[in-house]
C-alpha cells in the first residue's frame, strides 16, 4: 500500500549523502518534477517554483542536465519559468542575491 504522505513537505530540503551516491541527480530530477508538476519516482507532485542551489556544477551544466532529464522522461521541455539555479561558487553569488531569489519566489 503505497503512503499517502508527501516525500517532501517544506518550503526547503537538504539532500545528503556520502560521494558519488547520485545526490545531485537525484536533486536534479526532484527539481525537474516540481517545476513541471509531474510524478516523482511514482508520487505526484504539485507544480511549483524551485531555487536549486549547486555548490560543484556550474548553472549551465545544470541546466543541461534539466534538459536531458526531460527528454527521459519524454516532456517537451521543463517549466523553466519556474526554476531558479544558483551555482554559488562558480558565480560568486552573495547571500543577499540567494535572499533575493526567495524573495521573488514567495511573491
Amino acid at each position: 500500500m503505497k503512503s499517502k504522505r508527501n516525500l517532501f513537505n517544506a518550503a526547503v530540503c537538504l539532500i545528503s549523502a556520502a560521494v558519488k551516491t547520485g545526490k545531485t541527480w537525484y536533486a536534479e530530477r526532484l527539481m525537474c518534477a516540481v517545476a513541471s508538476g509531474t510524478p516523482f519516482f511514482g508520487r505526484q507532485t504539485k507544480q511549483g517554483k524551485v531555487l536549486y542551489l549547486n555548490f560543484d556544477n556550474t548553472a549551465r551544466t545544470v541546466e543541461e542536465r534539466a534538459m536531458t532529464i526531460a527528454n527521459k522522461l519524454g516532456l517537451d521541455e521543463v517549466a523553466t519559468d519556474n526554476i531558479i539555479i544558483m551555482a554559488p561558487q562558480q558565480s560568486y553569488a552573495s547571500i543577499g542575491d540567494v535572499v533575493e531569489a526567495v524573495t521573488y519566489m514567495y511573491s
